[in-house]
């Protein structure tokens, strides 16, 4: 693949949060950034890990507070995580964040602005990445 490539292609993107209104800004958000694609929105842990197991993924927003599961674990147990965002309303997740390898952790409210700087710096880092490995 080159960089040319890379350029084109776009950021497979899954949100996972339980609250519907985050989903909702965070998707629209993505949606508007044409490095990226949103394949797909989560409220359980367990449905992430189901999409997770059947689609390519680039990048995981994530709120861990899920009903079902505890959000860092979900990613603790990924053979191969992607690069995984952290967006809580928990500030004691910092550490945990970190601990999963999370590039960023943010505390809601996540402005647009803010989320739109986030991504640019990820698919940044993706281009630059992959140029120093060639």
């Amino acid at each position: 693949m080159t960089i040319e490539d890379l350029q084109k292609k776009k950021l497979r993107t899954l949100l996972v949060d339980a609250d519907v209104n985050s989903l909702r800004e965070v998707s629209r958000v993505i949606m508007n950034n044409p490095a990226f694609e949103l394949l797909n929105t989560c409220k359980t842990g367990r449905s992430a890990i189901n999409v997770i197991k059947e689609t390519p993924i680039d990048l995981i927003i994530m709120n861990p507070a899920l009903p079902d599961a505890n959000g860092f674990d979900v990613i603790a147990s990924l053979e191969n995580p992607p690069v995984v965002v952290i967006i809580s309303d928990r500030q004691d997740y910092a550490y945990y964040a970190y601990r999963v390898d999370a590039v960023d952790y943010r505390l809601k409210p996540v402005t647009g602005e803010l989320l739109n700087g986030i991504l640019d710096r990820i698919y940044r880092r993706l281009l630059l990445t992959y140029t120093v490995s060639r």
